[in-house]
């Protein structure tokens, strides 16, 4: 029975009391006009409230309630039976609109209860930082907590990544789902680390090369073929720099080498 049914009936009761005894035309006795005005006061119904109409979504169950009624006082109410968004549910714990039969187990009654989503914006997610250009997508993990409980991805939130093959500032936005709303973009940044590579030759003699043609070439982490021609120095050292990250080797005298490569400061 809900509270406006218990109410509507103690009010239909106390009309019909009052009806019978002014019937009477005054022939009652004032005893008799007492016990029904008593029993006309039992009849009034305590109004329950919640001590809270809802709460925004926090992980937790809830498994029963405290109640105030009209007098101020307060009482513990055990779940009977659940529905949420108009269907019969197992438990009240995810966002939705509850209606509930609680009970005291003396009285059982029904009433609405709401449980909030949250803004994702409210969440801590844990900065980023910065990554090293690969020469593909990167899609680091987000690590996202509220009050120190992780979200899982793609039932608390979802992800979409911009900007985040090259070099530069890559954006992630972090749209809330489930129990969650609300969308949040956070940033990391993408940086190229470039390389050189070096070497010396000697002739058989022992004596540099001097002037003799090298020649690198191999491929880029993504893909890109690099082909370089340099001439070594009057020490017989020859160098290429701003390499970008992949595997080269170097030819010289018909000769090919692997090439170590050392990343620029």
């Amino acid at each position: 029975m809900s509270v406006q049914t218990e109410i509507a009936r103690i009010e239909n009761a106390k009309e019909a009391l009052k009806t019978a005894i002014n019937a009477k035309g005054g022939s009652l006795t004032d005893e008799s006009i007492e016990s029904y005005a008593e029993a006309v006061n039992k009849l009034e119904t305590k109004e329950l409230k919640f001590l809270t109409a809802g709460f925004a979504y926090s992980f937790a169950e809830v498994s029963g309630f405290f109640v105030t009624d009209g007098e101020g006082e307060t009482s513990e109410y055990s779940i009977a039976d659940i529905i949420k968004d108009g269907e019969a549910a197992g438990k009240v714990k995810d966002a939705g609109k509850y209606e509930l039969s609680i009970s005291n187990g003396a009285e059982t009654y029904t009433a609405a209860f709401v449980i909030t989503k949250r803004n994702i914006d409210e969440t801590d997610i844990t900065p980023i930082g910065t990554l090293e250009y690969i020469g593909e997508a990167l899609t680091p993990e987000i690590d996202i907590t509220l009050n120190g409980v992780p979200l899982t991805k793609d039932e608390d939130y979802t992800v979409v990544y911009a900007d985040n093959v090259n070099a530069g500032t890559a954006t992630v936005t972090v749209t809330g789902i489930g129990n969650f709303t609300g969308e949040v973009s956070v940033t990391f940044e993408i940086k190229e680390q470039l390389y050189y590579a070096t070497g010396t030759i000697y002739m058989t003699s022992g004596r540099p090369a001097v002037m003799l043609t090298v020649t690198l070439s191999g491929t880029t982490v993504s893909g890109e073929s690099v082909s370089l021609e340099t001439q070594t120095d009057i020490s017989g050292v020859w160098i290429f720099t701003d390499l970008r990250n992949g595997t080269y080797t170097v030819t010289y005298n018909s000769e090919e080498h692997d090439v170590e490569l050392i990343a620029l400061s």
